[in-house]
């Protein structure tokens, strides 16, 4: 059940969101990690050491505060928002560095999805290209309803065949889940 039954599927996220790029003339998007995928870059035996702070990914491998992996007793490849903010120096492990991916914890399959209506008082969310984004603070997607559209699905194929904006509109969104099947 572990990490490699998620493989695939992150592999064709993090394509699809490279190949969204080059078709639609933006830069390339950072890579999405769960927790599952971020765990395998602990910083041991030449495995590059990565942290989640804050919903983004960081590469510590070169900081030497975070020799072989481990920084004061915290191990790389896991998310260390709360150590951090609670550590003396604060988050300053990270000043200097640029995020090198988002990290996403929640992982919803399609059923679970369709709890977020944005009715009744659910936040609203869409998938598009296996990433599930939050609708609920947009204007434009009222109790999680827009241009006949009901929140709590994969819009993927709407938001490419159907919608004037595509997805470059999915940029001021934010990001919550990563959309897995069941």
């Amino acid at each position: 059940m572990g990490i490699k039954k998620y493989i695939p599927i992150i592999l064709v996220l993090f394509l699809a969101v490279a190949l969204g790029a080059i078709v639609y003339g933006n830069p390339p998007a950072l890579e999405v990690f769960t927790p599952e995928l971020l765990a395998e870059f602990n910083g041991v035996d030449g495995v590059p050491a990565y942290i989640a702070v804050a919903g983004k990914v960081y590469d510590v491998t070169d900081k030497p505060a975070f020799k072989d992996g481990v920084h004061q007793g915290n191990r790389a490849g896991q998310d260390l928002t709360e150590q951090g903010e609670q550590a003396p120096h604060g988050l300053g492990v990270i000043d200097g560095l640029e995020p090198i991916g988002i990290y996403l914890d929640l992982l919803l399959t399609e059923k679970e999805l369709a709890a977020f209506d944005g009715r009744s008082g659910q936040p609203g969310y869409i998938a598009v290209n296996g990433l599930v984004y939050d609708v609920s603070n947009s204007a434009r997607w009222r109790n999680g309803s827009h241009n006949g559209f009901r929140a709590g699905q994969d819009f993927t194929e709407a938001i490419k065949e159907i919608s004037p904006h595509g997805v470059r509109v999915l940029e001021r969104l934010p990001l919550v889940a990563v959309l897995v099947k069941e």
